[in-house]
Formats: C-alpha cells, structure tokens, sequence
C-alpha cells in the first residue's frame, strides 16, 4: 500500500471522482482500471460507483460521514435524528445518515454506514440550513430548528393537534432536551410552517414553546 502514499494522499478527506485520479497519475491512460487497483488494495474506499474517498489511514484525517452524505447524492443536507444526535439533542445514536434532498428518495450503503435521503419540496428544502466545519471540511446541516422541523414533518403518522402531543412527542418519543428550546429562533420554525407539511404540527410547536417561555 505505501508505494502510493505520496500521491493520493494529497487528495485528503474529501470525496472525489475518479477523472480527480488524471491530476494525481497523468501517466494513467485508464483510470478505471487505476482506481480498480487502489480499491482492491484498500487505499481507496468506494462510497458509490465512481465515487471515492481515501483510506484516513493514509491521509491521517478523519472521515466526516455529514460531508460523505453531502456528496454521495445530492443536493442535501444532513437532518433529523442525524442532525438532532449531532447537536446532542436526543440522547440515542443513529445508524443511518438521513438526509433531506429536493431529488427522488434514495438509500446508499457502503463501508462507513447506510445513508437515507428523503424527499422534500424546493420551497422548503433552503430553510435553516447552515454549514458547520469538522477536520478541515465543511458540511451542510440543517440547524437545530430545522431537524426538529424535519423530524416532525417527515415522521409517518405522526399528527399534533394539541400542545399536549408535542410535550410527549418531545419527552416520549424524541427524549429532546426540552431546554434547549429556550434560544431556538422561532422564525425559522414559522417559515417550516408556511412552506412545509404538517403545519398544524409545527404551530402547535411554536405555541409549545412560546409557552413554556411564558410569552
């Protein structure tokens, strides 16, 4: 495996196409055949047909899965239990990556997890989105509210007509830290409301909140 240390480590941790292997080994006519090889030796990991990213134990940095997700399909942006365990709102870990995209659903599996892409509307899909950083990459995931939003929405069946149903979805269900409420930006959560489904859920949300804030 050392042999190619020096030339595909400068590629890092960040996913790639094979055509990005031209840059690295210009004396390679058939780059398939190329990439075939590093994988067959572990020095490449295949994260979906004909995209890669390279072994961190080469590159000696770590592999952030949000940005793996970013780029096996896209556009999307990591959320819900993902993005809501990331934040250390909801105590459980999550096995599977999920994803909102604007694309068709998908599922992808490869050697760093499974990861789920659901399906949301253009309008929706831009709102409370922000980029965090980790080992020198940068991602994108939905903020705080709009996980919760996400988690909310694109839960089957799940339908809250009352305060009452969104303290036990919170505290039953979720097992949400409940105080970090106290600074979410309830405007965020308004728009979820006005672009999205389940708009009675996410106004008795709101109204959850503003209470518990005694507004």
């Amino acid at each position: 495996m050392k042999q190619h240390w020096n030339s595909i480590e400068q590629i890092g941790n960040i996913p790639f196409r094979m055509n990005a292997l031209a840059s690295v080994y210009p004396q390679i006519k058939h780059l398939a055949a190329k990439a075939k090889s590093l994988e067959d030796s572990n020095e490449l990991c295949r994260l979906k047909k004909g995209l890669y990213v390279v072994n961190p134990e080469i590159t000696n940095k770590p592999i952030v899965v949000p940005l793996l997700a970013n780029y096996i399909y896209g556009p999307s942006y990591v959320s819900m239990e993902s993005a809501l365990w990331y934040y250390g709102l909801i105590p459980d870990a999550v096995y599977s990556t999920i994803s909102l995209t604007t694309g068709v659903a998908k599922s992808y599996k490869n050697r760093f997890g499974n990861f789920r892409y659901v399906h949301c509307d253009k309008a929706y899909f831009p709102i409370g989105i922000t980029i965090k950083s980790e080992a020198g990459v940068s991602f994108l995931i939905a903020g705080r509210e709009k996980a919760l939003c996400d988690q909310i929405v694109f839960t089957p069946r799940l339908n809250m007509r009352y305060q009452s149903d969104v303290e036990k979805y919170l505290e039953e269900d979720l097992r949400f830290d409940t105080d970090s409420l106290a600074d979410f930006d309830l405007d965020v959560l308004q728009a979820c409301a006005d672009n999205g489904r389940k708009k009675t859920s996410i106004i008795q949300l709101i109204k959850y909140i503003e209470n518990e804030r005694g507004v």
